[in-house]
């Protein structure tokens, strides 16, 4: 009975994880800053927001570089939050061990296959966004 109670509540748990962490990530305005706004011009800014205020109401974008960013910035921060997690349940898992020797290297085991994965998806990331802004870069 309180193994059952205890992985609800660890499924819980992360489901809140997840919520909290990727739907501030789903749900943020466009990230894309216009390249030649170094200098404050509220009327410079005040033309750019309403060239994007047909894409600001409708939630559509229009560049397919922006799309395609927005999808990969998604899912790897999706993924993201999953390592996390197998991270914090590693280490919970290390911490209830109990001192029994084989719970403690299956656990520090999961704790560095999580970072692993953490580092694999963080350079996946770094290097999708380079090749999107150097084609976005290229395409302008």
């Amino acid at each position: 009975m309180h193994s059952i109670i205890s992985r609800i509540g660890a499924a819980l748990f992360l489901v809140m994880l997840s919520f909290t962490l990727v739907l501030p990530t789903a749900l943020a305005a466009d990230p894309v800053v216009p390249q030649n706004t170094k200098v404050y011009d509220p009327a410079k800014l005040q033309q750019d927001n309403l060239k994007r205020l047909p894409t600001l109401a409708t939630g559509v974008q229009k560049d397919p570089g922006i799309i395609i960013a927005n999808v990969i910035n998604i899912a790897m921060g999706f993924l993201g939050v999953i390592a996390v997690c197998i991270i914090v349940y590693a280490g919970f898992k290390w911490m209830t061990a109990g001192g029994e020797k084989e719970n403690t290297e299956a656990a520090t085991k999961l704790m560095v296959n999580g970072i692993i994965g953490l580092v694999i998806i963080l350079a996946s990331w770094i290097l999708a966004n380079f090749v999107i802004s150097q084609i976005t870069n290229v395409l302008k």
